[in-house]
């Protein structure tokens, strides 16, 4: 990252393989594993997002990946204003990586990205994309509650981190990937 986060909220990383091995020609429509995630800090009537004002972070890539290129994924969302449906900021970032070692595992879950974050968007598709009848045949990953893809409902997404001052906190996305 070229800059400190300064919106509290998570930090999620996400790994997704170059389907033909090519990672600069790969744009990222495949499947894509949380490798990494760092949430909230809740207790004594507080809440707080340990990601801010942090411009490094360190994970590790799980052992069992496969060697390959990849897209690394870094989003950190911004939930400051996430009191209102639409209300999150996705602040995102892509590096191309290449995995070495001995790996041999298939990362599970997984999930789509491309367009997850436009449930709500009254505007169309990009014109490059297949024609469907419905938003959900575009979609399809948008409408599987198993997806692990956000709506902008999730309770880590939709949230008023001020008052009344959370609880709890779950991070969306779904759980982190494993072999």
């Amino acid at each position: 990252m070229d800059q400190a986060i300064y919106h509290d909220g998570p930090v999620i990383a996400w790994l997704s393989p170059a389907r033909s091995g090519n990672v600069t020609t790969y744009d990222g429509s495949g499947r894509w594993a949380k490798i990494w995630e760092l949430g909230a800090l809740v207790g004594n009537g507080q809440i707080s997002f340990p990601a801010s004002n942090k411009a490094a972070f360190n994970f590790q890539i799980p052992s069992c990946t496969p060697p390959g290129e990849y897209l690394l994924r870094i989003e950190q969302i911004g939930l400051h204003s996430a009191s209102a449906k639409g209300g999150a900021q996705f602040y995102i970032s892509c590096a191309q990586i290449r995995v070495t070692g001995s790996g041999n595992g298939q990362l599970s879950p997984t999930v789509s990205f491309p367009y997850v974050f436009l449930v709500a968007d009254p505007y169309p598709p990009p014109p490059t994309l297949p024609a469907a009848s419905s938003f959900s045949d575009l979609y399809p990953v948008l409408t599987s509650p198993t997806s692990g893809a956000y709506t902008g409902s999730e309770p880590g997404i939709l949230i008023n981190i001020y008052y009344p001052v959370p609880t709890t906190y779950t991070i969306p996305g779904g759980p982190i990937a494993r072999c």
